[in-house]
């Protein structure tokens, strides 16, 4: 996540790291239409709304660090 805050910053971001802002802003906005202070339950609710991210994408294209598994 750091990462993609990073490549935000400089004004670079990969695809992914939109879809970061966008699962983010949907949790906020969330939490801000219910009331419901949870983030499990934003989190839930913002998944399920299709606002998903993946954060080894940017690694999966050869930006950023990879996992060694």
């Amino acid at each position: 996540m750091a990462e993609a805050w990073q490549r935000l910053a400089a004004g670079n971001p990969h695809p992914a790291d939109i879809d970061l802002l966008r699962h983010e802003r949907f949790e906020a906005q969330y939490m801000a239409r219910t009331g419901d202070p949870s983030y499990g339950r934003a989190h839930t609710a913002t998944i399920e709304a299709g606002f998903t991210w993946d954060p080894e994408a940017a690694a999966r294209d050869g930006i950023g660090y990879q996992r060694s598994y």
